[in-house]
């Protein structure tokens, strides 16, 4: 097991959980703003229905990703499966706090954990062969 990855993720579990659970659709919703008008500050032509996929997709990514380097031995695809799980548990949380649950947040989410996933297998190869040449040298 790797530390750094897993110390990472539990610490951004406290802003996802508030985000989630938490927060009110008002507040979530200024937040998004914020965010778009930053990257329209910066010059990127986005729109704020290009914003909210790209925050969906960006939000499970790096979990699923630290997740896969955190435990290496675990095949890759079980933290897509993990995401999708987690993304259906945050909409159905939502329904029922009467907030607005989303398919489409569902397969942007689950969308972002299967490339952060991807993403640790693809990590995880080039270091398992780069162990195995210094090894053989």
């Amino acid at each position: 097991m790797r530390w750094l990855p897993l110390l990472t993720l539990l610490a951004g579990a406290v802003p996802l959980t508030w985000l989630v659970a938490i927060a009110d659709g008002w507040t979530v919703n200024r937040l998004v703003v914020w965010i778009w008008t930053q990257f329209r500050r910066l010059g990127f032509p986005i729109t704020p229905d290009d914003m909210d996929v790209a925050l969906n997709t960006a939000m499970l990514l790096p979990f699923a990703l630290l997740a896969g380097l955190a435990f290496p031995r675990l095949p890759w695809w079980l933290w897509a499966v993990a995401g999708f799980a987690l993304s259906a548990s945050v909409e159905a949380i939502q329904f029922n706090l009467l907030r607005d649950a989303s398919l489409a947040d569902l397969i942007t989410n689950t969308a972002g954990a299967f490339l952060g996933a991807w993403l640790s297998h693809a990590v995880n190869e080039r270091l398992a062969l780069r162990a195995e040449r210094r090894e053989v040298a």
